[in-house]
């Protein structure tokens, strides 16, 4: 990122149990930065990947 920043992104799937052919879809994701400390991400920013 343009601050020194590693974005990390984290997506994970799993089966619906009531509905076998919907999938369901988890997204975290924080910034790593050199010092060490981390901030999370905002949800609106998960959008920015298609």
């Amino acid at each position: 990122m343009p601050d020194a920043s590693v974005r990390v992104v984290l997506q994970g799937f799993m089966n619906a149990r009531l509905f076998p052919l919907l999938k369901l879809v988890a997204l975290d994701g924080f910034y790593k930065y050199s010092d060490g400390t981390v901030k999370p991400m905002s949800d609106d920013e998960f959008y920015d990947f298609d």
